[in-house]
C-alpha cells in the first residue's frame, strides 16, 4: 500500500502492479520451495483433519449408545432439566464500576459458549463484584447454557470458580441423577429441537422456565458414566491432536517465512 494513491480510496494503479518487481528465483529452486511448503502444508492439514475428527467421535459414540436423544428411539425414562439440577442464571455488575472487571473471577457471556469446557474468559470480575450484582458463583462442573438468540442453548461445563451473565443458565447436575457429560451432548444434539421453544419478535430467547422445562431420556447412570470415560480418553487424543497441530502450524511458518526471506 506504499505506492497506493487517491485520497478517498487509496488504489493501486495497473500501472504500478506493472512495474513491481519481485525476485524470481531459478524455476528449479521455485520447485524445490515449493516441494518444501506442500510437505510442510500436507502434515499440516492431516493434523487439522485428526483434530476435527475427534471433535466428532464423541457424538458418533453418543448415538451409538444412546440413540438419537429427541426420537428417544430405545424408550429411555424422559425428566425435565429441572429435575436433575437447581438452574439459576447470571447477572452483570456495573460497568459504572470500572473496579468491579478488575478481578480473576472468569465472567462468561454467551458467545464463549464455544469449547466443551472453559476455563479463560474475556473478562473477569471481583469477589465485591460478585457481592453487590446479581452476578452469581458458579462451582466447578456446572453446566451452562445460553439462553438468548442465536446463542440459546450454547453449551459448556466449567472448571474453575466463576460467574456468568443474565443470558447464561446455569445448573450443577445431581450426580446421583444423572452425569454431566451427558446431559452435555444431549442438548448439544437435540439442539435444533429444543430451540423451538424459543419466543420473542424481534429476538428469540429462551428463559429459565424453559430450561427447566426441557425434556431428556436418561438412561441408566452407569451407562451414562461408561459414555462420559469414553468421551474422556477421545478429549485427551483431541488435546494431543490439537499440539501436534500447533507445532505442524509452527513448522509450516516457519517454512514459509525462510522461503520468502531468502
Amino acid at each position: 500500500m506504499q505506492r497506493a494513491t487517491g485520497a478517498s480510496y487509496p488504489a493501486v494503479s495497473d500501472k504500478i502492479v506493472k512495474e513491481t518487481q519481485i525476485p524470481l528465483p531459478p524455476l528449479s529452486e521455485q520447485r524445490r520451495l515449493a516441494a518444501r511448503l506442500d510437505k510442510a502444508d500436507a502434515v499440516r492439514q492431516k493434523s487439522r483433519a485428526l483434530v476435527d475428527a475427534y471433535a466428532e467421535l464423541g457424538r458418533s459414540v453418543f448415538l451409538e449408545v444412546f440413540g438419537d436423544p429427541v426420537r428417544n428411539e430405545r424408550g429411555w425414562e424422559v425428566v425435565e432439566l429441572g429435575k436433575l439440577a437447581t438452574w439459576k442464571s447470571g447477572g452483570t455488575p456495573s460497568r459504572s464500576n470500572k473496579g468491579f472487571f478488575n478481578g480473576n473471577i472468569p465472567w462468561y457471556s454467551s458467545g464463549e459458549l464455544e469449547a466443551m469446557y472453559v476455563a479463560n474468559s474475556k473478562e473477569c470480575i471481583t469477589e465485591n463484584a460478585l457481592q453487590n450484582s446479581a452476578a452469581k458463583q458458579i462451582e466447578p462442573g456446572s453446566l451452562l447454557l445460553g439462553m438468548y438468540d442465536t446463542a440459546a442453548l450454547k453449551s459448556s461445563i466449567t472448571t474453575v470458580p466463576c460467574s456468568c451473565n443474565q443470558a447464561i443458565a446455569f445448573g450443577k447436575i445431581n450426580s446421583e441423577l444423572a452425569n454431566t457429560l451427558y446431559v452435555y451432548f444431549t442438548i448439544q444434539l437435540g439442539k435444533d429441537h429444543y430451540k423451538r421453544m424459543q419466543r420473542g419478535v424481534r429476538q428469540k430467547n429462551m428463559n429459565l422456565t424453559m430450561i427447566k422445562s426441557l425434556q431428556i431420556p436418561l438412561p441408566p447412570l452407569d451407562l451414562q458414566a461408561r459414555f462420559a470415560a469414553m468421551v474422556a480418553n477421545i478429549e485427551a487424543q483431541r488435546r494431543l491432536a490439537e499440539r501436534q497441530l500447533e507445532a505442524a502450524e509452527a513448522v509450516f511458518g516457519g517454512v514459509l517465512q525462510g522461503t520468502f526471506e531468502r
